[in-house]
């Protein structure tokens, strides 16, 4: 399995954002079909917020939305990344791309 903090990790920045959303989708995937929520959920916090675009975060926002009552991690994720995203897009353009990914 592909780690995801390691995906992240390893694709900073916005070089190529399909690359990084396919890593990503395969780590998550992996693990959520393994019953893995507790690593996902651990691995959670690790990601710097600051340091993928938010596509990225939205991906991953998608990606764990189905689990989320398996991630207690999720909420502070989610709110580190709507401050990140309403610092880069503006608070409306941010809060209308989260409405559904609470």
């Amino acid at each position: 399995m592909v780690e995801t903090t390691q995906a992240l990790a390893d694709h900073p920045g916005d070089d190529d954002e399909d690359e990084r959303m396919d890593l990503v989708f395969e780590a998550l995937d992996d693990a959520f079909c393994a019953g893995e929520f507790a690593l996902v959920d651990a691995r959670l916090p690790l990601v710097d917020v600051t340091q993928h675009n938010p596509t990225v975060l939205l991906g991953i926002l998608t990606m764990t939305w189905h689990a989320k009552e398996h991630l207690p991690s999720r909420p502070a994720f989610l709110d580190a990344a709507e401050a990140s995203m309403r610092e880069r897009l503006g608070n409306e353009r941010a809060a209308k791309l989260l409405e559904n990914l609470r």
